[in-house]
């Protein structure tokens, strides 16, 4: 994977068809929330979905480097958490 992004010849001729197909859907679940009042109107969802991509990538290429060596659903679930909550602890009431 990482060698095939540092190949100039296998990225000039790739088709990134799908690749776009899978942004475009992530793009649309953010402006979906957007819309429906469930995220942050003031993201771009250009950015939210370059963000999951990458930091799914980043998960499945250390999964396989490691021989999956640890619980990727685990992972996946830290992320979703990342995005969608975020790391700081909610405010207490009162």
């Amino acid at each position: 994977q990482v060698e095939l992004r540092q190949s100039s010849t296998f990225m000039s001729r790739y088709t990134p068809v799908k690749f776009r197909e899978f942004l475009d859907i992530l793009g649309n679940i953010v402006r979906e929330g957007q819309s429906a009042g469930v995220f942050a109107p003031d993201v771009h969802p250009g950015t939210i979905k370059r963000a999951v991509f990458g930091a799914l990538d980043e998960l499945a290429l250390n999964w396989i480097l490691r021989d999956q060596a640890y619980d990727l659903r685990a992972s996946s679930e830290d992320l979703a958490k990342l995005f969608l909550s975020g790391i700081c602890v909610p405010a207490m009431a009162g």
